[in-house]
């Protein structure tokens, strides 16, 4: 089984991704990703650059240009679904704890609604 290291606030990101992205190359990389994990692959939770980040052009030299932002998402993911950095875990198991702690509890906004994708999200949502 393979394991891809993801950010907890992408956790999010790939619930809503809808094919919009920074690039080709970073939309297909994400698409990758996300038929990887709803096969069956692990995930371990990291603080850093992940997986996703890979092709993102907000990547600079491994580290992300919004790296405050994204790691107040990252804390408020890990917050409010009781999740730990440096754990695998399943990736069905922490799209439910998304789902039932941030989802169906309205804390979307609250985790992520300064991002700039978020219009995408909400659209998602209706």
């Amino acid at each position: 089984m393979s394991k891809f290291l993801i950010r907890p606030h992408h956790l999010l990101c790939m619930r809503y991704f809808q094919g919009c992205g920074y690039s080709d190359e970073f939309t297909e990389n994400m698409r990758y990703v996300i038929s990887n994990l709803k096969n069956g692959s692990e995930v371990l939770l990291t603080r850093g650059c992940d997986d996703i980040c890979r092709k993102c052009p907000n990547n600079r030299k491994n580290m992300c240009c919004d790296g405050e932002k994204v790691k107040s998402y990252d804390s408020a993911v890990i917050s409010l679904c009781n999740l730990d950095f440096d754990k695998v875990y399943e990736y069905g198991c922490l799209y439910s704890l998304v789902e039932n702690n941030i989802i169906k509890k309205d804390m979307l906004r609250f985790v992520c609604g300064d991002c700039q994708w978020f219009h995408i999200c909400g659209i998602a949502r209706v």
